[in-house]
C-alpha cells in the first residue's frame, strides 16, 4: 500500500496562486486538485503511524526516502505561494497534530512518520 501511496504522491500536483487565479477566472473549481496532496499525505501518514522507525525494512526506507524527498519538492512549492498553504497544509504534520496529547503519543514518538513531520514555524 505505501508504494502505491507513494506513486501516487509521485504525481500529485501542487497549485500554484497563479494557478488559482486563472482557474478561478476560466470558473474552473479546482478545491479537489487543491487538496488532493494533503489528502494524500494523510493516507501516507496514515500507512507510517504504526511503523516504528527503527523496524523500518530496507525496501520501506527506500520508499521513505523517495516520500521525503517529493515532500521536501511539494513544501518548497506550498513555501513560495504566500499565504494559500500554511501548515495545515501538509498532511504529514496535519496527521501528526490531531494524534498529540492523545491516548497514541507513545506509538507516535517511536513512528516513522515523525521523519515527515515539519517542525512548526
Amino acid at each position: 500500500m505505501l508504494e502505491a501511496l507513494a506513486d501516487a504522491y509521485d504525481e500529485v500536483k501542487i497549485l500554484t496562486a497563479e494557478e488559482m487565479k486563472e482557474n478561478e477566472e476560466k470558473g474552473i473549481d479546482d478545491s479537489s486538485e487543491f487538496f488532493l496532496g494533503t489528502n494524500v499525505e494523510i493516507l501516507i501518514a496514515s500507512e507510517l503511524f504504526e511503523i516504528p522507525g527503527d523496524a523500518l525494512t530496507d525496501s520501506q526506507r527506500r520508499l521513505c526516502d523517495r516520500i521525503m524527498e517529493r515532500s521536501r519538492k511539494v513544501q518548497e512549492i506550498r513555501d513560495q505561494q504566500g499565504d494559500i498553504y500554511n501548515m495545515y497544509s501538509n498532511g504529514f504534520y496535519e496527521f501528526y497534530i490531531k494524534l498529540v496529547g492523545s491516548e497514541y503519543q507513545e506509538t507516535m514518538e517511536k513512528s516513522a512518520l515523525m521523519l515527515f513531520v515539519p517542525e512548526e514555524e
